[in-house]
């Protein structure tokens, strides 16, 4: 019975361990052969000790927390239900657009066309990418969730056999089986889970490759239209085989390319729809802000006349907001098909029309005009693209339209015999450009060099359409910052109310230029012209230049000559803005505001010219030791230089002598005007300005009138008859020096009784005053005053 008994316990015991190890196989094959936990799951046992039957009651509870928390990360779910609910979408909308690149490629597109649809496709390709690093990481929380799903079976698993072997009661073989099952049950969620996140990951690199595949189509089709720009790549417009086929594909062209167009749009609106509605808010609050500016500045035009062409742009409110938010559109709409952009692009033309209307003079309205119908014809053939025939004829009416305006335009435009406004001189010298490129355009395509008239016509329209929209722009921009300049806070600032219409030339000044660059770089990247320009300015720059030990690039020169720039720049800014807004509202004594000017402009410029050095490529160890090695120079050669330098800092830090002070040094005497590097600038009280080194300003004897105060003591000698009571000469003067607007009243004016002389009493009058500079002045008011009043009282002057 105990052999007996023995062999049994013996078979129960394997069969435990076989099925524990295969229960403990089970999340790893529900989590896919890939899984990166199946190696967790291999560990040797020692690794999870299993619960002692008796402390399975506090293991419980963390087990209990860890499968809390995997089901909630279950089912939340922030990246695999939206990512995938998302990939349907733009799934569909990836199907549509590359049926329309197709087609376009089969057809002779525009380098613009493959341009625009190569970045619309990179951007895409983008997406698809962090689409995919979100899938990712979800992925990887799913790995770290199985791994601790296979230690936990293990540990249970473990104590399971561990309860049945010590015949633990049944209540713990029972919560020990139930751990095991929550577990499991939990294991195979977190494989379907990763299944299905398998999956996306798969259609999301398919999407990719075929978006790859795209753009490299693309690029080449970009490089074999400029490989074979001036080739005949089709046959003349008049031949009979354009006849046949455009009867034979014309309407069928049209059908299926706007059809695939309107889903591609449908399944971007549908994946983006939010985009839709904060664009339409924005047009709202931009049009509600551009009202209220309107009704203000109505206002402020009746007593400003330099107004009233701003108030004309706000005039149309809603064209302007529609004009701004269109201009917004690229970061509004990312990736946008090509019957977005041309639905955009018309609604933005027309109110950046009506706006140019009320800016420009009438008789440019038919060049407006002519604007707005090219626009819209050149959207439609845009629109096309993937139509070959259709779009080869819509670019041939587009161009003779074009032609005969522009024909008519050159002719009647006049030689200027007299100074025409800018916009004139404008469109003198750019009508003729346009209309050599657009009838080559045309002549061209007619004569079937397809690709040879998409460019000249492409680049020339395009620049156009650009030249007014930013003009457009500039006007409403420009009559922004003529109402800010009035309104608050600019209000308040000193700079603003001084220099207000520098600020606003400064200000119109870089708009234009901005616009200048931008239109400039635009056209180039029109005509595929912007990026081997680029390439062979970036090589410039890079040529490495060699003088001795010094090796530099035109990039370093450029650099250092920008910071030095800059760094004058920057003090002139900040010195004027605490003059202007720092100093008049902080009490500062005398010349303490010069120092710190002064003292800040060194800094900047010091600074800014060892970036600079440092930015020119110069080790800056050998420039610590040329430093040096100046210095020491400085300081044999250069001693009255060097002198003068110290000598010009501790005036600004002492302030012995300060900008304002009147001074006397031997024969000299006048205002401080200026502390500079090397000398002082004192103006006398005759115009002329004095030179003194900074040297003899510290080491000379120096008569500082105005040191501790400004007050200047004033005497006048009077000498009237001997047989006038003196008393009342006194009373008098005093009478006359205290109506006086510039005499200080502390001290008071002060007459004193000083001599007898034959014939003559002579007194003195003793006066302050605190305007220094008008001492003079002063004194001949005081003398001419006294001796109206004396002639008044009838006293003799002798």
């Amino acid at each position: 019975m105990q052999l007996a008994h023995r062999l049994i316990l013996c078979i129960g015991a394997a069969v435990l361990c076989v099925g524990r190890n295969s229960w403990a196989q089970a999340p790893r094959l529900l989590a896919g052969p890939s899984a990166p936990h199946a190696s967790v799951a291999a560990s040797p046992r020692s690794e999870s000790p299993g619960i002692r039957p008796v402390d399975a009651p506090l293991g419980a509870e963390p087990t209990t927390v860890s499968l809390r928390r995997i089901e909630a990360d279950l089912r939340s779910d922030h990246v695999t239900g939206p990512a995938a609910r998302e990939m349907q979408v733009l799934t569909r909308e990836i199907d549509a657009r590359l049926d329309e690149s197709a087609r376009i490629l089969m057809g002779t597109p525009a380098i613009s066309t493959l341009e625009n649809l190569g970045s619309v496709w990179s951007e895409i390709r983008k997406d698809l990418t962090a689409r995919g690093r979100e899938v990712s990481g979800s992925e990887s929380l799913l790995d770290r969730d199985a791994a601790a799903l296979t230690r936990l079976d293990l540990t249970w698993s473990d104590t399971l056999a561990s309860a049945e072997r010590e015949r633990a009661s049944q209540e713990e073989v029972a919560r020990a089986s139930r751990a095991i099952a929550a577990i499991r049950w939990t294991a195979e969620e977190v494989g379907r889970r990763h299944e299905r996140v398998r999956r996306l990951q798969q259609e999301i690199a398919e999407q990719d490759a075929r978006v790859s595949e795209m753009i490299d189509s693309l690029k080449l089709a970009r490089d074999e239209v400029l490989r074979r720009l001036v080739r005949r790549d089709s046959p003349p417009i008049w031949s009979a085989e354009v006849r046949a086929d455009t009867r034979a594909h014309l309407v069928a062209e049209m059908d299926g390319s706007f059809d695939v167009q309107l889903k591609a749009l449908a399944a971007y609106a549908e994946r983006l729809v939010a985009r839709f509605a904060l664009h339409a808010g924005l047009i709202v609050l931009l049009s509600i802000g551009l009202y209220r500016v309107r009704s203000r500045t109505r206002l402020w035009a009746e007593g400003e006349p330099e107004l009233k062409q701003a108030t004309r742009v706000f005039e149309t409110p809603i064209s302007s907001a529609i004009v701004l938010s269109i201009l917004l559109s690229h970061w509004t709409y990312p990736q946008a098909p090509r019957l977005l952009w041309a639905i955009l692009g018309a609604a933005a033309l027309v109110p950046a029309v009506l706006i140019l209307r009320r800016l420009v003079e009438r008789r440019f309205y038919p060049i407006l005009s002519a604007l707005v119908a090219a626009y819209l014809l050149d959207q439609a053939r845009t629109t096309a693209a993937a139509a070959p025939a259709l779009s080869r004829w819509l670019f041939l009416t587009e161009m003779s339209g074009a032609t005969l305006f522009l024909a008519w335009l050159v002719l009647s435009m006049r030689p200027p015999t007299q100074p025409r406004s800018p916009v004139w001189r404008v469109l003198w010298a750019g009508s003729r450009v346009v209309f050599a490129a657009i009838a080559g355009a045309l002549l061209a395509n007619a004569l079937g060099y397809v690709n040879l008239g998409n460019y000249l016509g492409d680049g020339a329209l395009g620049s156009l359409y650009l030249a007014a929209i930013l003009y457009a722009v500039i006007n409403i921009a420009d009559a922004l910052a003529a109402v800010a300049l009035r309104a608050y806070p600019f209000t308040l600032l000193q700079t603003v109310s001084r220099h207000h219409d520098m600020l606003l030339g400064r200000t119109r000044l870089l708009l234009r230029a901005s616009a200048a660059v931008l239109w400039s770089l635009a056209t180039l990247d029109r005509l595929a012209l912007l990026e081997p320009l680029a390439e062979d300015a970036r090589a410039l720059l890079n040529a490495r230049l060699t003088v001795q030990t010094l090796s530099v690039t035109p990039a370093n020169l450029l650099e250092f000559a920008a910071i030095v720039w800059l760094a004058f720049a920057l003090t002139r800014v900040l010195t004027s803005l605490l003059d202007a807004e720092v100093y008049p509202r902080v009490n500062l004594g005398l010349g303490v505001s010069y120092a710190i000017s002064t003292m800040l402009h060194y800094t900047i410029l010091l600074v800014g010219f060892y970036v600079a050095v440092a930015a020119l490529g110069v080790d800056m160890s050998k420039f610590t030791i040329l430093a040096g090695a100046f210095g020491v120079g400085l300081g044999f050669g250069l001693q009255n230089i060097v002198s003068n330098f110290v000598s010009g800092l501790i005036l600004l830090f002492e302030r012995p002598v300060r900008v304002g002070d009147v001074v006397q040094l031997d024969d000299a005497e006048g205002v401080v005007a200026r502390i500079g590097m090397r000398a002082s600038i004192l103006r006398a009280t005759n115009g002329s300005e004095i030179i003194i080194p900074n040297a003899k300003l510290i080491s000379d004897r120096v008569t500082n009138r105005t040191f501790s105060n400004r007050l200047r003591g004033i005497q006048i000698p009077v000498n009237v008859a001997s047989n006038t009571d003196p008393q009342r000469v006194i009373a008098l003067m005093k009478e006359v020096a205290a109506a006086h607007s510039a005499v200080a009243d502390k001290p008071a004016p002060e007459a004193l009784f000083v001599q007898f002389s034959p014939g003559s009493l002579t007194f003195d009058l003793h006066v302050w005053t605190d305007h220094f500079e008008e001492w003079e002045r002063i004194r001949s008011d005081l003398a001419i005053a006294i001796h109206a009043a004396f002639v008044t009282e009838n006293i003799v002057i002798p």
